[in-house]
């Protein structure tokens, strides 16, 4: 399974898969989605919305659903955030089958993804300022947004268990690094208080609210890539 996940995370949504599978989702407002530092200074906001989903299999008991998102980031501070361009896709997806499950934390599917598995993007030079190429700075009420690939696995079982997810409806919520880059906390902090004149430089892990997704009885369910 941990060798699924890791092809899940290196694996794009747009890949040559030829599939007429309808998403099946709603926005939710489940919990916060501010960034998770209570001491950073920062107040990031971010929302998630599927844009594809699709399917594959490697075994007949199991299924990967693929997923194509859009992440939007909104300044809900009164000062600038720093944010880099270069977000990848999530590291921290909670499943739940219900609202009250997910305020519960009672998660069918909560994966430890470790960073090691997805390809980290090259650091870019560090100048004295925020390089436009790498990032944006966001003034208060202003968004960015980015799309990713992400995705959870199913079971072909009628009922949600060890870690996999049953056909239905669901509430899924991603928990998105903002900082991509291989660099240590201590360059983190030490570039922070460099860039303090441009904004508020942003570092953490993001959740998104929960919002619903449903996986449909009968769905075109071809074997996935190994690429």
């Amino acid at each position: 399974m941990l060798k699924q996940i890791a092809w899940l995370s290196l694996t794009t949504v747009a890949c040559a898969l030829d599939m007429q599978c309808l998403p099946l989702w709603l926005p939710l407002e489940v919990g916060s989605g501010r960034s998770q530092a209570g001491t950073s200074g920062a107040a990031l906001q971010a929302s998630a919305e599927i844009l594809d989903q699709r399917y594959c299999h490697s075994d007949n008991d199991s299924f990967s659903v693929l997923m194509k998102i859009r992440l939007k980031f909104r300044n809900a501070s009164d000062h600038r955030i720093i944010l880099a361009r270069g977000i990848q896709s999530p590291g921290i997806i909670h499943v739940a089958k219900t609202v009250e499950d997910a305020q519960n934390k009672r998660f069918e599917y909560s994966p430890a993804i470790d960073r090691f598995t997805k390809e980290a993007v090259p650091s870019p030079s560090f100048g004295d300022s925020p390089g436009q190429k790498d990032f944006t700075i966001l003034a208060a009420g202003e968004s960015y947004e980015t799309t990713v690939p992400s995705g959870v696995f199913g079971t072909m079982k009628k009922t949600s268990s060890h870690g996999l997810i049953s056909r239905g409806m669901h509430v899924i919520q991603f928990g998105v690094s903002t900082w991509p880059f291989p660099t240590t906390p201590e360059e983190v902090i030490q570039l922070r208080a460099k860039w303090k004149d441009f904004g508020y430089l942003e570092s953490d892990i993001v959740n998104t609210a929960f919002l619903t997704f449903g996986i449909p009885e009968k769905f075109v369910n071809p074997r996935c890539s190994p690429n």
